[in-house]
């Protein structure tokens, strides 16, 4: 296994492999202020019971024509 590892030349791959490698780090601290401000942007409205099923999503942005 470790063979294959070593023969990867696909750098998303081999970064991918580092970050499951790095389990200590918070994916959370990684990110922007901006991402963070989004994120509890998203917290907030769904706290306040501003959200809408996955079925209706689908059906408001996913219509086929």
């Amino acid at each position: 296994m470790l063979d294959r590892v070593t023969q990867l030349e696909d750098e998303g791959i081999l970064k991918r492999i580092l970050q499951l490698l790095d389990e200590d780090k918070d994916w959370y601290d990684e990110l922007t202020a901006e991402e963070k401000a989004s994120l509890q942007k998203g917290i907030d409205q769904a706290e306040r019971g501003e959200v809408i099923s996955h079925e209706d999503f689908k059906k408001k942005h996913f219509k086929w024509h």
